[in-house]
Parts: structure tokens; C-alpha cells; sequence
């Protein structure tokens, strides 16, 4: 009789164990995908402005456009802070898409930086003692920043393409 409460205690402490991590487990997977889902939002606004910022850069609008490429910075730092909060929760898969994900915003950010300061040097409004640099010398490095993204674009889309399931929620509510 002893034998068989052990064998049940012991079941039942490994059931509790089980259930507690596929919980945690759980609650990892259902952290990441909202953390991912707040920065696809972001990103999609960030987006968005940085398609605002084109339209009065083609006006010769350099004022506007300052204005809409620094939201767009605004969200893409706040794309960064959802990522790097999911990466805390984040496992396999997820992980792969959060580290290219990350150096995507990361070099977007830089790049919009660079398209800031032309058009604050296009309108003559940089900042008071901020180093003006020759246009000319920028673009090579806002050439490689945009092959930088096209890749990190194309390794997330690899990411997704082949785990469409674990990343349809992406797709859910967008």
C-alpha cells in the first residue's frame, strides 16, 4: 500500500512539473507573439511616415519631411524596445526572426538618420554647431545601409516563409 502512494506521489509531482512548464512555456510563447505584434505595429507606422516624409521631400517640402522621418524614428525606436522585450521571452524560431528583426530596425534607424540630416542640410536647419558634412561622401554609406536592410528584409522573410504557422498571428491582426 506505502508503494503505490509513493508511485502516485510521484506521478503527481511529475504531472505538476509538466503542467508548470508547458505553462511557462505558454506564457513565453503568448509574450513573444504580443511583444512581436506591438513592433509589427510600429513598424507599419513607421512606415507609413517614412512614405509622408517621401511625398514633401518630392514637394521640396524639407521641413515636413524632418518632421515625418523623426516619428518614423520615434516608432522604429519603440519597434526596437518591442523586439528586444519579446527577445527575453523568446525561443528557436522566434529568436532567429528577433535577432535579424533587431538589426533591421537598427540599421533602418541609421539610415533614417542620415535622410534626416539632408534634409535639415537641404533646408539649410541644422543644428547650431552640428558638423556639416558633403552630401556626396553620405551616399555611399546610405547605398550599403540599404543593402544592409534588403538583406536583413530577405532573412526575415526566409524566417517566415518557412515557419508560416508560428508566424500567422502576424499576419492575424495587421
Amino acid at each position: 500500500m506505502k508503494q503505490k502512494y509513493k508511485i502516485l506521489t510521484i506521478i503527481l509531482v511529475l504531472a505538476i512539473g509538466l503542467s508548470g512548464y508547458y505553462g511557462y512555456e505558454q506564457y513565453n510563447l503568448s509574450k513573444t507573439q504580443e511583444y512581436l505584434q506591438i513592433s509589427l505595429n510600429h513598424k507599419t507606422t513607421a512606415d507609413n511616415y517614412s512614405a509622408q516624409a517621401s511625398a514633401y521631400e518630392n514637394k521640396n517640402d524639407y521641413t515636413n519631411a524632418t518632421i515625418m522621418l523623426q516619428k518614423s524614428s520615434d516608432k522604429i525606436s519603440k519597434a526596437l524596445e518591442s523586439d528586444n522585450n519579446a527577445l527575453a521571452h523568446a525561443n528557436g524560431v522566434y529568436k532567429e526572426y528577433i535577432t535579424n528583426d533587431i538589426l533591421l530596425l537598427q540599421t533602418t534607424s541609421k539610415l533614417i538618420n542620415f535622410q534626416i540630416y539632408l534634409d535639415q542640410e537641404k533646408n539649410n536647419s541644422l543644428n547650431p554647431g552640428q558638423e556639416k558634412v558633403n552630401p556626396a561622401d553620405l551616399y555611399p554609406h546610405i547605398n550599403q545601409l540599404k543593402d544592409d536592410i534588403s538583406v536583413y528584409k530577405s532573412n526575415v522573410n526566409k524566417i517566415i516563409s518557412a515557419n508560416p504557422d508560428k508566424f500567422k498571428f502576424l499576419n492575424s491582426s495587421s
